[in-house]
């Protein structure tokens, strides 16, 4: 029988709406990242975790997130036999650290993705929203419905400050420039809505668009600057964020 953590990412893979589940398993199942010993080469590497107490670990690419980012495993056996076939064992052998709790999450807030290895064959993006939430310790479905509830509570500046700790993925428009609707300007807290939204638009218009990942504090100056509201995941349910309760 598959450890819990496994079974909710075979669950995304065959159906994304299990991706809460996810969540919710990866705030309480352990994890493991490889490490690179001093032997293995750190061309591809990210540091994770301050000088002293933090480590080097090799970095993957994900089609679907279009960047090389962070392995996580969800079973030593898993990442031993990972790292013999990627070549990351130098003469220290198998390197790793274990995170309990969703402490590794903490320490990835900021980080453009993760790819979650199921096996050489299967793996599970989590994108840079993801991480924002799981370093909150929240799923991105609670993270959601506490923004909803702050901002229905006239609450916009909290819902600012939380936003601004955060990335955001943006559009580009198909004729030059970023996507904006008369004074609005649409963000998203996940790739796969950006996605959705720009194959709507090229739809609509006959162009293509491209997202991007900002700093949502860097678009607040930009915001703030043209008198801007923010369209957060544009739709029935947007979230609505005012430029005057940008000034955080």
């Amino acid at each position: 029988m598959n450890p819990p953590l496994v079974e909710a990412m075979l669950a995304v893979l065959a159906d994304e709406s299990a991706r809460n589940a996810l969540h919710v398993a990866l705030l309480t199942e352990p994890v493991w990242v490889p490490a690179i010993g001093l032997t293995v080469s750190r061309r591809t590497s990210v540091q994770i975790g301050g000088a002293e107490a933090g480590f080097a670990a090799p970095l993957v690419e994900s089609v679907p997130l279009g960047i090389a980012v962070l392995p996580v495993f969800p079973a030593e056996a898993v990442l031993v036999e990972g790292g013999r076939d990627r070549g990351w064992w130098g003469d220290e052998g198998a390197l790793w650290r274990k995170f309990e709790g969703g402490a590794l999450f903490r320490l990835l807030a900021g980080h453009p993705g993760a790819l979650m290895v199921i096996d050489v064959a299967r793996s599970v993006p989590l994108d840079a929203g993801e991480l924002a939430s799981l370093a909150s310790g929240v799923t991105s479905v609670d993270e959601r419905a506490q923004l909803q509830a702050l901002l229905d509570a006239g609450r916009g500046r909290e819902v600012a400050r939380r936003i601004a700790a955060r990335p955001v993925y943006t559009l580009g428009h198909p004729r030059g420039g970023m996507l904006m609707f008369q004074r609005e300007l649409p963000i998203f807290l996940h790739l796969a809505d950006a996605e959705r939204f720009a194959a709507k638009i090229a739809m609509q218009t006959g162009g293509q668009t491209q997202h991007g990942l900002v700093a949502a504090a860097e678009l607040f100056q930009r915001a703030i600057q043209g008198k801007l509201s923010l369209l957060i995941d544009p739709g029935p349910s947007a979230l609505r964020l005012r430029w005057e309760e940008m000034r955080i």
